[in-house]
């Protein structure tokens, strides 16, 4: 939906706005870290409608849920709970987090009067039917947005990093993206 779309561009704006305002000017730094930071903000308020102490939690969560996920997939042998300090059991002990966590979100977001007025993927999932006219599962829905977490996140971030990294090594193009910028700016105005 392209008025979709809109609102994600003004909330990946407002995201990545936030997080550079504190950059250094004229200074090297490494960008991955900010980049991952904005593409998680942005997935969780555009993809789970996460605001408020769901939205600080799933920050805190899914950064470490992605780490040991990713460790755990390539290693199905660790894929059995030997005791709580396993690294099958921390993940499922995530995992329980993060689907308590969205019950709250799908909760707050079935009680919203508006809710096909919201813009997050997950209010879309929750009006979605079928073909003969059932919802979707809560359990669907859980997987599906944190599907497009673990696809979108580190993925995005990673080809944001690259092409400031390819960008600093092309000023010419980096001056020409400014001006852009800039007069992009002064139409808004």
């Amino acid at each position: 939906h392209g008025d979709r779309m809109r609102t994600y561009e003004s909330l990946i704006e407002a995201t990545t706005l936030e997080e550079t305002r504190d950059w250094p000017v004229g200074q090297e730094f490494p960008v991955r870290g900010a980049m991952m930071r904005i593409t998680l903000n942005t997935i969780l308020r555009g993809i789970f409608g996460a605001e408020g102490a769901e939205f600080h939690a799933l920050r805190e969560l899914m950064p470490a849920m992605i780490r040991l996920g990713s460790k755990l997939v390539m290693v199905p042998a660790l894929h059995r709970d030997i005791g709580r300090w396993s690294p099958w059991a921390r993940f499922k002990k995530m995992r329980s987090e993060l689907d308590d966590i969205l019950a709250a979100l799908m909760a707050h977001a079935r009680s919203d009067p508006a809710l096909d007025q919201r813009t997050d993927i997950l209010s879309l999932l929750l009006q979605a039917r079928y073909d003969n006219g059932t919802p979707m599962s809560d359990s669907d829905i859980r997987d599906e947005v944190f599907a497009l977490l673990v696809a979108g996140h580190e993925t995005t971030a990673t080809s944001l990093a690259w092409a400031v990294e390819r960008l600093r090594r092309h000023p010419e193009v980096l001056a020409r993206l400014v001006e852009i910028g800039r007069a992009s700016c002064r139409e808004r105005v």
